[in-house]
C-alpha cells in the first residue's frame, strides 16, 4: 500500500486509465525520499514490472506516465504497447487526460545512467541532483511528447509541466493486480476507536436500559431544516431495538418535515421503555420555527408536549397552552444541536449568528450542550466505504474541529454520527456511533439533574442566595 503523495482518488483515476480491473499501488521509489540519483531508482525499480511515475510540481500540477514493462539498469530504447503519459491536475486544477502513444516500438529507455525516461518525459540522468529549498531541477525535459509521438490530446508539453521541469517530489510506484485496502488517513485513530460489533452495541442499550432516576430525562434537538434531528430519533430507536424503527416523520421540503415539540419514548428489545424522553423539534429557518423567546421557553417546561409551533404567532405567556407550573420533568435536561457536516464549510453567517444565540441562551440556563455531526460518511470516501473507519478520517477530525470553534464548545462534546436512511437492516457501526451519543447526552443530563438537586437542598437549608442560580451568560 503507498504511503506516499498518491491519493485514492488518483488511484482511482490511474486505475481507470489501465482499464485492467482494480490495482493495487506500492510506493518504490521517491527522490524527495530516497534521493534523486539514477543508481538509486534501479536499485528500487527494476524488474517489478508495471509502474506508474509521478510528478509533483511548486505549482499543484501532477503529472506522469504508465509504462507496462520492467525497468532495466543494461539496455536502451525498449518497446511498451501499454505507455501512456497521465495529468492528473493542472495548476491545483483536477484533469484527467490520458495520452496514448503512437510509437510503441521505442517508448521507455532503461539504462543505468538515466533515471525514469520516457519519449514522452524525460525526468533526469545522472547522480544525485540536490534540491533548494525543497525544490529539485531536474536535467531532463518533455521535448518529445509531440504530435508525431503520442496522442496530445491538445495539450503541449508546458500545458502539462507548467514550462519547467522543477518539482518538490517525483515517486515511482509498482501497479499489481488486485483490489487496495481502504487507506487511512491517519495511521492512529483521533479519538478511541471502540470495536464495532453486537456485543458493543449490547453494552450500550444495557447501560441505556439500566438508567433509574426519579427525574426522567428529557433531552432537546435542535438545528436546521434536513441536519437529521428526526433521522437521529428513529437511528437510535433502530439500534436500540434491534430493528429498523420509524418513530418521526423524516423528509427533505422547503420546510421543515417536523411541526410540533414531539417528545419520543425510546423502547429496547425487551420492549421495556426507557427512563428519557428524546424531543424533536421543528427545523430551524428564516422565517419560520422556534425563535429566542421559544427556545427560553422550551427549556424552562413551558411548551407542552405535542405543541404545534405557529410561524404566524410565536407562543407567548398570553397562549391558552402556556405551561405556567412546569415539573422537574418538563424541563430540558441537556439540548443537542445537530449540524450537517456537509453544511459546515458553507454554512452562512445568519445561521452560524443563530445557533450561537441559542447556545447562550443554553449556556445562561447552565443546561449541558451536545453536538451531533451528521452526514459523516458524505464527506469522506474512506468513511463512506467503512463507517467503521471514522476515527481515522482526516476528513471528519477537521470537521469535528471546526465545528467546535464554530459554536465555541469542546471538541469532546462533538459526536460524529451516521443515521439510517437507505439501509433496510440496522449496522453495528451505524448504532454503535448513535447510541454513544445518545448515552453521552443521557449522563451529561442526569449530572445536570444531579446538580439542580443538590441546589435544591442548599437552598432550602439556606446554604446558597437562590438568585445565585440564575447565573450570567457563560459563553
Amino acid at each position: 500500500m503507498s504511503k506516499g503523495r498518491l491519493t485514492e482518488e488518483n488511484m482511482d483515476d490511474i486505475e481507470k486509465m489501465i482499464g485492467e480491473g482494480r490495482k493495487r499501488f506500492t510506493l518504490l521509489y521517491s527522490i524527495a525520499r530516497d534521493a534523486c540519483d539514477s543508481d538509486i531508482f534501479h536499485q528500487r525499480c527494476d524488474n517489478k514490472g508495471p509502474t506508474v511515475t509521478m510528478l509533483y510540481n511548486p505549482k499543484g500540477s501532477v503529472f506522469g506516465f504508465y509504462t507496462g514493462i520492467d525497468w532495466k539498469s543494461e539496455g536502451g530504447w525498449e518497446k511498451d504497447t501499454k505507455n501512456f503519459l497521465i495529468q492528473l491536475s493542472y495548476f491545483g486544477n483536477k484533469r484527467y487526460t490520458k495520452c496514448l502513444t503512437k510509437n510503441s516500438s521505442a517508448v521507455i529507455f532503461g539504462n543505468k545512467r538515466y533515471g525514469p525516461w520516457s519519449e514522452a518525459i524525460n525526468c533526469f540522468s545522472g547522480k544525485t541532483l540536490a534540491p533548494c529549498n525543497g525544490v529539485f531541477t531536474l536535467n531532463g525535459n518533455m521535448d518529445s511528447f509531440t504530435s508525431d509521438s503520442y496522442d496530445t490530446c491538445g495539450l503541449s508539453p508546458s500545458d502539462v509541466n507548467n514550462g519547467s521541469m522543477e518539482v518538490i517530489d517525483l515517486e515511482v510506484y509498482s501497479v499489481a493486480d488486485g483490489k487496495r485496502s481502504p487507506k487511512h488517513d491517519i495511521e492512529c485513530p483521533w479519538r478511541t476507536q471502540p470495536q464495532w460489533n453486537p456485543e458493543y452495541v449490547s453494552q450500550l442499550s444495557e447501560e441505556l436500559s439500566a438508567i433509574e432516576i426519579t427525574t426522567k430525562p428529557r433531552l432537546l434537538l435542535l438545528g436546521t431544516i434536513g441536519a437529521g434531528k428526526s433521522s437521529f430519533v428513529n437511528t437510535v430507536a433502530s439500534a436500540l431495538a434491534g430493528r429498523m424503527v420509524h418513530l418521526a416523520s423524516c423528509g427533505t421540503d422547503r420546510h421543515a418535515a417536523t411541526s410540533t415539540y414531539s417528545p419520543y419514548r425510546l423502547r429496547s428489545t425487551t420492549g421495556s421503555y426507557l427512563d428519557l424522553k428524546l424531543c424533536d423539534t421543528p427545523g430551524l429557518e428564516r422565517s419560520q420555527g422556534i425563535d429566542i423567546h421559544e427556545l427560553h421557553f422550551l427549556l424552562d417546561g413551558n411548551v407542552p408536549e405535542n405543541y404545534d409551533f405557529n410561524p404566524t404567532q410565536s407562543l407567548s405567556l398570553k397562549s391558552p397552552d402556556f405551561v405556567f407550573n412546569p415539573k422537574a420533568g418538563d424541563l430540558v435536561h441537556c439540548v443537542a444541536i445537530v449540524v450537517d457536516a456537509t453544511a459546515v464549510d458553507d454554512m452562512s453567517g445568519e445561521t452560524q449568528e443563530q445557533l450561537n444565540n441559542f447556545k447562550h441562551v443554553i449556556f445562561k440556563k447552565r443546561i449541558p450542550l451536545a453536538v451531533l455531526l451528521t452526514k459523516v460518511d458524505e464527506v469522506s470516501n474512506n468513511v463512506q466505504k467503512k463507517l467503521d473507519d471514522i476515527f481515522m478520517s482526516t476528513d471528519v477530525a477537521k470537521l469535528v474541529n471546526k465545528t467546535a470553534k464554530l459554536l465555541g464548545v469542546p471538541r469532546n462534546v462533538v459526536f460524529p454520527i451516521k443515521n439510517y436512511e437507505h439501509e433496510m437492516e440496522p449496522v453495528d457501526s451505524v448504532n454503535s456511533l448513535a447510541l454513544f451519543a445518545l448515552k453521552r447526552m443521557v449522563e451529561m443530563a442526569t449530572d445536570q439533574l444531579a446538580k439542580s438537586h443538590f441546589a435544591e437542598g442548599a437552598e432550602r437549608s439556606g446554604d446558597i442566595d437562590p438568585k445565585a442560580t440564575n447565573m450570567s451568560d457563560t459563553a
